[in-house]
């Protein structure tokens, strides 16, 4: 079971664990699995820093990038919102937490979740690309963009 916001976010990624004052951090490392390249209803996402940022498309049902919330002075402007630093949290989650935004276009400030120069949702779709090589195999192709019309 969880405690407190631990119960809020999507995936725990690195656990402190102190005893007698000694502390250790363990991080996850998932197990090998399978999921599917190809998926319904992607969603845009864009990393943040320098210049423009990049647009990608990534799956909704993922834990693929950070959620931002739309600023009350502008929906051009957005702040970052986690629970820890570093969070990457499903749509699903990103637009519960952020229900009032419809889309943004910048960060104003992502330093306390360390997202900058890192993703994060938008509430646009966008089209999952594919290649075909010439024997047949069949690759997704995650083109990063400074359009988000990529």
């Amino acid at each position: 079971p969880c405690h407190g916001s631990d119960c809020l976010v999507d995936k725990i990624t690195v656990v402190n664990v102190t005893v007698g004052g000694a502390s250790a951090y363990y991080s996850l490392v998932p197990s090998a699995c399978v999921e599917l390249a190809f998926y319904d209803d992607a969603k845009l996402v864009r990393s943040y820093g320098e210049g423009e940022g990049e647009f990608a498309c990534s799956d909704p049902r993922v834990t693929a990038a950070g959620a931002a919330c739309c600023s009350t002075q502008s929906e051009a402007l957005a702040n970052a919102l986690c629970e820890y630093s570093g969070e990457l949290v499903t749509f699903e989650t990103a637009d519960a937490r952020c229900n009032m935004c419809t889309l943004h276009i910048g960060v104003v400030d992502g330093s306390e979740c360390g997202i900058d120069g890192s993703f994060t949702w938008l509430n646009d779709a966008c089209e999952v690309q594919a290649q075909v090589a010439t024997d047949g195999k069949v690759a997704i192709i995650h083109p990063a963009s400074t359009s988000p019309q990529f």
